[in-house]
């Protein structure tokens, strides 16, 4: 008789816990999300990246292999001279996914025709997003330059003709006062212009990248520098126009040579939107974001750049309307979505 009522606690204990167990687990988002059903025929995709060898064609690629663990859906990376064509070849419809700067986005919004149109923004939606990498603004630790603001006047130099990471310089010293006319550009790239410093015929390094940089790394080995710090007001300045632009930080101990600072560094990046247009189905926009969030260490694998992706930074510098497909995707995990994200009735 004792060892059937102790069998009948013991019954209605575990059936009690695994139902709180159970409601727990579904309150932390800690179950695996559904997964997309396959679909009635396959689906195949082309997700536009970067040059080969870039970080852009490296998380192209790692979404492509997250696809691939979903039935029935299968996507091949495409390598592209970056983001500006992937934006052009999205509004073509000649890929359906593709990586796109935030930055594209935010300045169509404001007018600019230069690489979208007006009438061709409204097609584009997002899945997700990823930080492009930090702003380093390398200066020699003998230079006089220690702010921002100091850099009136100066030669800078980390990016080619025509780049447009010099948009980069002109959003962040546009907030301290600093017009393109009031500092000189020396259109060279990463590695000429850390050369270029050495040598004393520049003032000033812009890159961008997630530290370590190895051009940075590099420079460093031999020669001591210093990183000027982008702070959080001026971010704050950028951001009110150009919501793509979030916050980053150098650790204070990543680089040899690097100048002492109190903590890690401030600066900023820019946001790689995972994007896609309207007329994508929701099925596909759901699979493809799926893809990528489970299967989220595979996807980390490819760059350690693309090791910043977490659920909790997914949304983070994206200015378009989330794809019903992603909202169905996050919703599911719990996630939050901000009003401005909702995509409009209809799509």
């Amino acid at each position: 008789m004792l060892y059937k009522e102790e069998t009948k606690m013991t019954l209605t204990f575990n059936r009690r816990s695994a139902l709180a167990l159970g409601l727990c687990l579904v309150a932390t988002g800690a179950f695996a999300q559904e997964a997309p059903p396959a679909p009635a025929n396959p689906v195949s995709v082309q997700i536009g990246g970067a040059g080969v060898g870039q970080f852009g064609y490296f998380t192209a690629t790692g979404w492509a292999n997250a696809v691939a663990h979903v039935p029935g859906y299968q996507a091949t990376p495409v390598a592209t001279s970056g983001f500006v064509e992937n934006a052009q070849l999205l509004a073509q419809g000649s890929i359906e996914f593709g990586w796109v700067a935030g930055r594209t986005f935010d300045q169509t919004a404001l007018g600019d025709d230069k690489i979208l149109t007006q009438d061709e923004l409204p097609k584009f939606r997002a899945l997700f997003s990823l930080p492009a990498g930090a702003n380093h603004i390398v200066v020699p630790q003998t230079s006089s330059i220690h702010q921002l603001s100091d850099l009136a006047g100066k030669k800078i130099s980390g990016f080619g003709r025509g780049s447009g990471g010099w948009d980069y310089v002109t959003d962040v010293l546009g907030a301290v006062g600093i017009d393109p006319n009031g500092y000189s550009q020396e259109p060279l790239g990463p590695s000429e212009a850390m050369q270029a410093l050495k040598e004393g015929t520049v003032d000033a390094v812009w890159a961008t990248g997630n530290a370590p940089a190895p051009v940075i790394a590099e420079f460093g080995a031999t020669t001591p520098f210093r990183l000027i710090p982008i702070p959080a007001d001026v971010l704050s300045d950028i951001s009110a126009s150009l919501p793509s632009w979030q916050s980053a930080t150098v650790p204070q101990d990543i680089y040899s040579n690097m100048e002492a600072t109190e903590g890690d560094l401030p600066t900023v990046q820019q946001t790689m939107i995972a994007a896609t247009t309207a007329d994508m189905d929701e099925e596909t926009a759901y699979a493809m974001t799926y893809a990528v969030m489970e299967n989220i260490a595979e996807f980390g694998a490819v760059h350690p750049g693309a090791k910043l992706l977490s659920l909790e930074t997914a949304l983070n510098g994206i200015s378009i309307p989330l794809h019903p497909g992603a909202v169905k995707y996050f919703q599911a995990k719990g996630v939050e979505i901000p009003e401005n994200l909702l995509p409009p009735a209809g799509n």
